[in-house]
């Protein structure tokens, strides 16, 4: 596996290429004033993009909660009121 070490003042204005690399297996070591700082940029897994998730209904039906029966009745004036 090929290995490249870049100081951490260049590491924000390499970050596209330093991406690139490492989805191509290289190894990025960031160092700081010449000293490895135990630092490695490395691509594990893609990550997937959640707006391409579609979502399709019904998937979770009877799984969750209830709805009083009372649901749609309105509330008293006592609620709106603040009165108990």
């Amino acid at each position: 596996m090929a290995t490249l070490t870049i100081d951490v003042k260049d590491f924000s204005n390499r970050f596209q290429e330093l991406l690139s690399a490492a989805e191509s297996g290289t190894e990025i070591i960031i160092e700081q004033e010449g000293e490895p700082r135990r630092a490695k940029l490395e691509i594990l897994t893609p990550v997937a993009n959640p707006v391409q998730k579609k979502r399709i209904a019904g998937l979770g039906a009877g799984r969750g909660g209830w709805m009083a029966p009372d649901f749609d009745e309105p509330l008293p004036d006592s609620f709106w009121l603040s009165e108990e």
